[in-house]
């Protein structure tokens, strides 16, 4: 049950750490550093800003297995009020499992808290933590965004239906994003312009005109930015936060239709298009996305020492796999088959991830297979990693992942978890551990996880080409490509039996070429 005396015990550790959240990027992801080897493609303007800032934000992670997680995001214009999707999507398989909209005045923040028991049979549940920021539906449904201090509406599940794969413990791990639909001229506090939420609502364009609304709609800005705080109820000990990583110009013009239903605008896929001839904002901007988050190798420092009782553990989420599978299924292809994702991944009709029939990614969509095998099993996606310790020693022996049935390294959910160490003890209750990294004795180094070559043998290429074309180009026809998976990563640690700790993004490098 959620008790407003712990959440008073939180929010003191809130003030402690509100500052030592930092975001870290060795590139501006997606631009070229000027090289004359490589030639960014002139219309895109997207890319992952270093400093914090953008119109679309993508939270990498949120636990509620005994956990609580307090979530704010701001807008930091003082001129303009933001219109944005908030979705959040389970870690499994990246089914939605609650959307709503806010409007963000000039100004403004709004934060939420998601809170979670240890129950297998009861889902997560999102608390709104503000009382005045409007937010369409309205939690309460009295159209008064004041009284919204601590409503609660549970995350979504279901056991029939496209969404029969979500189960309520499903929804208490998983990631959201904020994606700016629409903006307006604005003034903070008192004079702000939207302050119902059905005044929110005709902004966004789902409720009828009226008393003056919507006013002038203009592009969101880049001056979304949002962090993330868990706190680990179950043990007493544990916060991990990190900053929510920012997408800058996802979107140059206003969302024409966003909407409520599952998976409706804005998506991932609904950011600028430059390699399309459709209209722009079309659901294929998804080769955009994935150029710009794209990592070739991912960096990992680990501390497991026996004797400070140290834990390290890996996440790394794929907050575009879904919507590059649901590309290349029934709709105009925006890259080859499932771009850099397995080829045999296809989304089943209980909206699972699942393994078509045939290597082309071809007949049916089946969710039978269970070898965790990128050459068997669609949803697996195949890594390679190295493990140093902190004299440059590489264990000679397997590096033991387990449990494992195949000598192949891979991960195979949308939110995937890694333990370092000797032991499968995760610093948070998880359901979505993929193996344990034994590391061969070894107390302190570092781990680098390869995601830039397909175990099938190919490279895994995310192409651009500003030309209009529809379908990946043969080899030397793209304008740009990144190699890698999509991805965004993150390093837990603690020491002391979890007392300290910490959450930072995962080091890595990027790889860009022309033809």
């Amino acid at each position: 049950m959620f008790k407003k005396s712990f959440l008073t015990v939180l929010l003191v550790a809130i003030s402690i750490f509100a500052f030592s959240v930092v975001a870290q990027a060795d590139q501006i992801d997606g631009l070229t550093n000027g090289s004359a080897a490589v030639v960014q493609p002139a219309t895109l303007n997207l890319y992952v800003n270093p400093g914090g800032l953008g119109d679309a934000l993508i939270y990498g992670y949120f636990n509620a297995r005994n956990a609580y997680d307090f979530l704010r995001v701001i807008n930091t214009s003082l001129t303009t009020g933001i219109a944005a999707k908030v979705r959040f999507r389970e870690g499994h398989d990246s089914n939605e499992i609650l959307d709503f909209f806010i409007c963000l005045s000039a100004g403004d923040q709004w934060s939420a808290w998601i809170i979670g028991d240890g129950s297998t049979t009861s889902p997560g549940v999102l608390y709104w933590y503000d009382n005045d920021t409007p937010t369409y539906p309205d939690p309460q449904g009295n159209n008064d965004a004041t009284d919204n201090f601590l409503a609660g509406v549970a995350f979504h599940y279901s056991s029939t239906g496209a969404a029969a794969a979500v189960s309520a413990n499903d929804t208490k791990e998983g990631y959201f994003e904020i994606i700016g639909v629409s903006a307006w001229a604005d003034v903070p506090g008192a004079l702000k312009v939207v302050t119902t939420p059905n005044e929110c609502g005709q902004q966004l364009g789902l409720l009828a005109p009226g008393g003056g609304f919507p006013t002038a709609l203009i592009d969101v800005p880049n001056t979304m930015a949002g962090n993330t705080y868990i706190f680990n109820v179950e043990d007493g000990a544990g916060t991990y936060a990190y900053n929510a990583t920012p997408l800058a110009y996802c979107r140059t013009t206003v969302v024409a239709a966003p909407g409520l239903a599952t998976d409706d605008p804005p998506r991932l896929d609904n950011c600028d298009d430059i390699d399309q001839a459709g209209a722009d904002g079309a659901a294929t901007g998804i080769n955009e996305v994935n150029y710009v988050l794209a990592k070739s190798v991912e960096y990992f420092i680990y501390d497991i020492e026996t004797s400070l009782l140290g834990a390290t553990d890996i996440i790394e989420t794929f907050p575009t796999k879904r919507l590059t599978i649901n590309a290349s299924v029934g709709n105009v292809i925006p890259i080859a088959l499932n771009g850099p994702f397995n080829d045999r991944a296809c989304i089943a009709a209980d909206g699972s991830i699942g393994t078509s029939a045939n290597a082309d990614g071809t007949g049916a969509c089946s969710t039978t297979v269970t070898a965790r095998d990128e050459s068997t099993n669609g949803r697996c996606d195949y890594i390679a990693v190295t493990i140093f310790d902190d004299e440059e020693n590489s264990p000679t022996v397997t590096t033991g992942f387990s449990p494992g049935v195949t000598s192949t390294l891979v991960k195979c959910d949308e939110v995937n978890v890694i333990t370092v160490g000797d032991t499968a003890s995760p610093l948070l209750n998880t359901d979505l551990l993929q193996f344990n990294l034994a590391a061969g004795g070894f107390q302190l180094g570092w781990v680098s996880i390869n995601t830039s070559v397909d175990g099938l043998a190919a490279n895994r290429n995310n192409w651009l080409d500003t030309a209009g074309a529809i379908g990946q180009d043969a080899v030397g026809g793209a304008d740009a490509t990144a190699l890698g998976l999509p991805a965004i990563a993150y390093e837990l640690q603690g020491i002391m039996d979890g007392y300290w700790t910490h959450m930072l993004p995962a080091r890595y490098t990027t790889f860009i070429t022309n033809p």
